[in-house]
């Protein structure tokens, strides 16, 4: 008997079409997600790099590292693998732990502090010597949280560093410029010697005078003088004596350049690396 509503006759395999249909383009819009997921994986970039100071026995380095997490899923990082080497010498290898986690389709900064001890390397590479200058690469890659199942990402970049030697310095002469009752000012001839492959430029020196294995003053001076690698600089550096001292020192220096007066020092002075000590 035929259908005498006039309305259509429903059909139980179009419904069950319909159905499949909205099953199979929900598992491909996850499917597209998921493969959409894996192509835009997380980037690492070095932006930055600087030694904040050097001195005969370390320098310390910043570096900075963008990470970027373009896809969909928010991003946990939980530490970051570290390699400082040259010419397949390895100068640092470390794994630090850095808890940070970058939402979605995000930018994240991390700052990494690295100490690089030079007795170490030395030990290990007897012929890197003091004051050369030797390549280096550092290379990163981060480890993140393992269930994102994220592969390792890595970056890397290049730079020189320095294995500084200390520089000698000479009192040369000490000369009277002005005397009176209450003082006396002396300038002191300084012979600053720098055997680095770098040039260096004083900023400051600390310094004690000494007369008789005893400091009768101590104070400190701005040469800005700049010694040029494997060469040496001429400075001056003022001094004033007082009452306690004024008749030692006064003795002293008239026995001609400086007899019995020695100085001891602290060199504070800046390279393109960064500030350095001596």
């Amino acid at each position: 008997m035929g259908n005498t509503s006039g309305r259509p006759a429903h059909s139980v395999a179009n419904e069950g079409d319909k159905t499949t249909r909205q099953r199979t383009t929900l598992n491909d819009l996850l499917a597209e997600e998921r493969k959409e997921q894996k192509l835009e994986s997380p980037s690492v970039k070095i932006t930055s790099m600087a030694f904040t100071s050097i001195d005969l026995e370390q320098a310390h380095m910043d570096v900075e590292v963008e990470i970027h997490n373009p896809g969909k899923l928010g991003l946990n990082l939980v530490s970051m693998n570290i390699l400082l080497d040259s010419d397949s010498r390895i100068l640092v290898a470390a794994k630090q732990d850095h808890a940070l986690s970058i939402v979605p389709n995000h930018v994240e900064f991390l700052k990494i502090s690295l100490t690089i001890v030079y007795k170490n390397i030395q030990d290990r590479y007897p012929e890197i010597k003091p004051g050369q200058i030797i390549p280096y690469n550092l290379k990163l890659w981060p480890d993140y949280q393992e269930t994102l199942n994220v592969s390792k990402i890595s970056t890397e970049k290049a730079g020189k560093l320095p294995f500084p030697l200390e520089p000698t310095v000479q009192l040369k002469k000490a000369s009277i410029y002005e005397i009176s009752m209450e003082q006396l000012s002396v300038r002191l001839q300084l012979k600053v010697e720098n055997k680095n492959e770098f040039h260096f430029s004083v900023q400051k020196i600390d310094y004690n005078v000494v007369l008789s294995g005893e400091v009768v003053v101590s104070g400190s001076a701005s040469p800005k003088t700049v010694v040029r690698s494997n060469s040496f600089k001429l400075t001056d550096l003022p001094i004033t004596f007082w009452p306690k001292n004024l008749l030692t020192a006064l003795f002293t220096i008239a026995r001609g350049r400086g007899s019995g007066l020695t100085v001891q020092w602290k060199l504070h002075a800046y390279t393109h690396f960064g500030p350095i000590q001596f």
